[in-house]
């Protein structure tokens, strides 16, 4: 093992050894992009008109929370996980500009 890849954290670390097989499936490389599209995915659909309520004011959260939160969003619209013609990204960014 050189020492470069002996500095790097391992993965699986805690995680239980009959768990090992399935590490795939918490990738954050796989976690950076969309599955195929499915012909049961559901799609939400919004009545005409109406608009979601704005994030600020579901319930309040602490300087942490605001923070992690703030870079889960800007982590999603860098992956385009948060569709550019969807209302809710327009208000997510407004919420973030003021």
């Amino acid at each position: 093992m050189t020492a470069s890849a002996s500095a790097l954290p391992d993965p699986l670390a805690g995680v239980p050894e009959e768990c090992h097989d399935f590490a795939d499936v918490a990738s954050e490389k796989k976690a950076q992009v969309f599955s195929e599209r499915r012909p049961y995915d559901l799609k939400i659909e919004l009545d005409e008109g109406a608009t979601p309520p704005s994030p600020s004011h579901l319930y309040s959260l602490s300087a942490i929370e605001q923070e992690t939160l703030q870079k889960f969003i800007q982590e999603n619209l860098n992956f385009d996980f948060i569709p550019p013609r969807s209302p809710a990204r327009g208000r997510l960014i407004r919420e973030k500009e003021r």
